[in-house]
């Protein structure tokens, strides 16, 4: 029997595995909106368990925290992407409505060929802090699930500006803000981030995603931030009997694209490319270019990301350690 006790959670790996083995879990979907005209342009996709009767965010946020955790997270994402595809057929959503999937990065590796489905049809969400976990391999597998057909969004945008780091680099089609940055009051974070954002937006063409919208005075502020697209209480629960997209709609990421294509040989033969001869310089002059380098980056914000490459650890100066250390204090990552 059900319960509409909110308080019941997953606690284990073991709990999600009982859930997916058994068929007991949920899948509910949230509508997406046009924030000009309420037109359900997508839904998002939130599994919670059976066991539950009533819709819970806690509840989602238990089961991504399980899988999360899990040594077989690329499994169970794989087992939650085939349950809300097929409730979805089973549901006859048209074909171009996109679904909005929360995914690990370690799971893109097990993504499925979805080459003969509508483009992007599926996008797979992911959180900054997890892409920065293991940023080269995440960067790896968002190529080869592009390459599948699958769509590559970015969630909980906002509340810290670390978190856009990564848009120049995993270049979404989708990115969705933090729901509590509709609350933030300071102005100059906000103006800030709009910055960042339109900055991905006027090179992509992705679209921004405003969550946690209750209100009307929640539309205004997303819509303040730049965001077209919406999703919240205020345009309904999530529910399992979603209202479908309106096939004739236009098609909100069309015109996305994505720089983000392989590397092409060594930074050496890339090197060797350019139509000009390379700097020659003695150590005290790449020192000092160097240096000039890493000063720039203390300016850069906390939307930057610094890569610093070295022959060893053990063979770097107190001073280059002291300069990156600072370095770390001021960019988003390093």
């Amino acid at each position: 029997m059900g319960t509409t006790d909110a308080s019941v959670r997953l606690d284990s790996d073991l709990d999600l595995e009982r859930l997916v083995r058994s068929g007991l879990i949920t899948t509910s979907f949230a509508p997406v909106v046009d924030l000009e005209t309420d037109a359900v342009v997508a839904h998002r996709v939130f599994h919670t368990s059976a066991e539950v009767d009533s819709f819970e965010m806690e509840d989602f946020v238990a089961v991504r925290r399980a899988v999360r955790e899990s040594p077989l997270a690329g499994d169970f994402d794989s087992s939650l992407r085939a349950i809300a595809l097929r409730e979805a057929q089973r549901l006859d959503l048209p074909a171009n409505n996109r679904l909005l999937l929360t995914t690990e990065p370690q799971s893109l590796v097990t993504v499925e060929d979805r080459t003969g489905e509508p483009d992007r049809s599926a996008i797979l969400h992911l959180h900054p802090e997890r892409i920065a976990m293991a940023p080269a391999m995440t960067l790896r597998s968002v190529r080869q699930a592009r390459s599948l057909g699958w769509g590559i969004g970015m969630s909980s945008i906002g509340m810290d500006l670390t978190t856009t780091a990564f848009l120049p680099l995993v270049n979404p089609s989708v990115v969705m803000l933090h729901r509590q940055v509709l609350q933030i009051e300071d102005a100059a974070h906000i103006a800030e981030l709009v910055r960042l954002l339109h900055a991905h937006v006027e090179r992509t063409d992705a679209i921004i995603i405003a969550d946690g919208i209750e209100t009307d005075a929640d539309v205004h502020r997303a819509r303040a931030t730049g965001a077209r697209f919406g999703t919240g209480t205020r345009f309904g629960a999530p529910s399992r009997t979603p209202t479908p997209v309106d096939a004739t709609r236009e098609d909100p990421i069309a015109a996305h694209f994505t720089r983000n294509l392989p590397a092409q040989g060594t930074p050496f033969t890339i090197a060797q490319a350019l139509r000009r001869d390379p700097m020659v310089m003695d150590a005290d002059m790449l020192d000092a270019q160097l240096r000039s380098l890493e000063d720039r980056t203390l300016t850069a914000g906390r939307s930057a990301v610094v890569i610093g490459v070295f022959a060893g650890l053990d063979e770097l100066p107190q001073t280059t350690l002291d300069r990156y250390t600072r370095i770390a204090d001021s960019a988003g990552y390093t």
